[in-house]
């Protein structure tokens, strides 16, 4: 909806998208204006042609001018009244690291939180620099490439705590945790949760307690974050250069602990949340795509506790489903199922449980017909040792699919299997049973069994209210389907007054232009015109 505004409205925009990492991304996001009003900017270290494709024209960004170089550094210690450190080597060092405004970032750091001068620390670089030579042997533009002067300058800044100080292991503890988020931010609150706490925690030996607020503040006085703290949430960032460096050149169980540990403070987080919409919730996904996208470098991290793994995707495909961005939903299921697949037999429970993701995604999405086919494939494969819970969910899934469809008598007499199911094994008031006795009492309606939907809806959504309060996105969902049961029995006014209700919620909640919000417009718009 977005991207079509933008096609035809009068106001000037610009749309920036920063660091593309996969091309074909530009197909689906590159805004277009057909009034000339807008323009758009991408940001890529990819090279491309279909980048340039489309009348889209390439500028090349340098590195640092040697004089723009020296006055960097030089204002850099200006303003922390080390100017003193800066000697007459100062150009070659800016020479040697090639200009590059992010080595020259980590030297400055590093220089300043260690008082060395530039001819020590030119030294060190260099040394630094043989033994990476001896250590990776191969071809020597390697060791000169813009990769390699940031992995040495990363190099030093951790020689500076050693690795078996208090300080070293803080660092790299810190450094790693930051290095699987996401390059474009994570909410600092990540780094107070219960999990990061758990992760960063010292010696059970060791009687004195660590704040661990100073691994971040740690990061930055090193240069290797940058806090903004104006942003809401208050937000961290990490040089994807420097984030790679790290992951590269830890220990891949470091990398692999880091990454449990950060997916969990993310569900730490995620748990204390009210507003499925807000920005802290759309920060949370973005990482989650990141950490997800790695896992093959990991060793599958993630996964080595199935229920991690399952539990982090699953919240972040039903948020995206929830923020109406149903192809990230699709494309994470699919990923969910390519790593699950790799792993796992195809009647593995983790097989089953993504492939339901998928099944709800495409058809928020609107793809019915393909959702319908997987629903019924993932049915028919279940084995009789899948833990009943997960069967349940799949015909849950398959209910809906076949409502949505007009298959109304297959989907009330499977829902009505499910319902039975849950309600025996989960309870009568769990919020899986509620769920499957909503999708019912739809199937009710769609066969012409009004009476019996309204009383199911009308039971649902006590239940439902109570238990998720009367903002909740099931509570809504609930009142939307009720408005429509009681349109569908003649009883006009009342449909009229909840769906208002409805519509209102929403638009306040979701936004107008939501998929959801639009929806009960249009529901609105039915009931109004039904009353004349």
């Amino acid at each position: 909806a977005f991207l079509t505004w933008l096609q035809t409205t009068k106001r000037r925009w610009l749309v920036i998208l920063d660091d593309v990492t996969d091309p074909q991304d530009l197909a689906r996001w590159w805004p277009i204006s057909h009034v000339g009003t807008g323009w758009a900017l991408a940001t890529s270290r990819r090279s491309d042609e279909v980048l340039f494709a489309a009348g889209r024209r390439r500028v090349d960004i340098d590195v640092y001018s040697p004089p723009e170089a020296v006055a960097y550094m030089r204002e850099r210690f200006g303003d922390s009244a080390r100017g003193d450190l800066l000697g007459e080597e100062l150009p070659t060092l800016v020479k040697t690291l090639g200009y590059l405004p992010l080595a020259l970032s980590h030297a400055a750091a590093f220089m300043i939180s260690q008082r060395m001068s530039t001819r020590t620390y030119l030294d060190l670089f260099r040394t630094e620099g043989q033994r990476l030579e001896q250590l990776m042997p191969g071809n020597p533009e390697d060791l000169t490439s813009s990769s390699a002067t940031i992995t040495i300058t990363l190099l030093l800044t951790f020689a500076a705590a050693p690795i078996d100080s208090a300080e070293g292991k803080r660092l790299r503890e810190a450094a790693a945790f930051a290095a699987v988020l996401d390059p474009n931010g994570h909410p600092t609150a990540l780094w107070t949760t219960e999990s990061a706490d758990k992760y960063f925690s010292s010696d059970p030996k060791d009687s004195v307690p660590v704040d661990h607020s100073h691994h971040l503040m740690l990061l930055e006085r090193f240069g290797l974050v940058t806090i903004d703290g104006d942003a809401e949430p208050q937000t961290a960032r990490m040089h994807a250069l420097t984030a790679r460096a790290i992951r590269e050149h830890f220990e891949l169980e470091a990398i692999a602990m880091a990454t449990q540990a950060a997916a969990d403070a993310i569900a730490n987080l995620w748990s204390e949340l009210d507003d499925p919409t807000g920005n802290t919730v759309a920060l949370l996904r973005s990482n989650v795509s990141v950490i997800t996208r790695h896992e093959a470098s990991t060793g599958y991290a993630l996964w080595r506790e199935p229920e991690r793994a399952i539990g982090i995707f699953r919240r972040a495909i039903q948020s995206w489903v929830t923020a109406g961005q149903y192809a990230e939903a699709i494309q994470h299921a699919r990923r969910m199922i390519t790593q699950a697949e790799h792993l796992f037999a195809s009647e593995h429970s983790a097989m089953v449980v993504a492939r339901i993701e998928l099944v709800d995604a495409l058809r928020a999405a609107g793809r019915l017909t393909d959702a319908v086919a997987l629903a019924e494939d993932v049915v028919s494969g279940l084995s009789d040792d899948i833990d009943v819970t997960i069967a349940l969910e799949a015909k849950n899934g398959l209910v809906v699919a076949w409502r949505q469809v007009g298959r109304g008598a297959e989907a009330t007499a499977l829902g009505e299997e499910v319902v039975a199911g849950r309600r025996a094994r989960l309870g009568r008031r769990n919020s899986h049973t509620l769920a499957s006795q909503n999708n019912l009492a739809v199937a009710y309606w769609s066969m012409g069994r009004v009476k019996e939907a309204i009383k199911l809806h009308q039971y649902v959504l006590k239940a439902r209210k109570k238990k998720l309060g009367v903002d909740h996105a099931d509570t809504l969902e609930s009142r939307n389907n009720l408005a429509v049961a009681l349109w569908q029995d003649g009883r006009t006014a009342d449909a009229m007054r909840l769906g208002q209700e409805v519509f209102e919620a929403r638009a306040r909640i979701l936004g107008p232009s939501h998929p959801r919000t639009l929806e009960s417009q249009q529901n609105l718009a039915s009931y109004l015109l039904d009353a004349g």
